[in-house]
């Protein structure tokens, strides 16, 4: 069996959901190979920005995200 991990909010220890613990990262981002069966407990804290030209998050999405809990600043 898998091991799984649970994440929590930085900020207020709200647990966010469990992954299994297999990851994939590009530069500083980090993102769950399996994404989780239930929805996650987030906002989005800020604008959309678009991955660097020429790298491999060139047509790529990023955004910084928080839990529901946590005030959107």
């Amino acid at each position: 069996m898998a091991e799984l991990v649970l994440c929590r909010c930085k900020h207020c220890r709200n647990t966010i959901s469990k992954f299994i613990n297999l990851w994939y990262e590009i530069g500083m981002y980090l993102g769950p190979i399996i994404v989780p069966r239930k929805d996650l407990d987030i906002c989005h804290k800020r604008s959309t920005v678009y991955g660097e030209p020429g790298t491999l998050l060139e047509k790529c999405r990023l955004q910084i995200i928080a839990c529901k809990s946590y005030p959107i600043l």
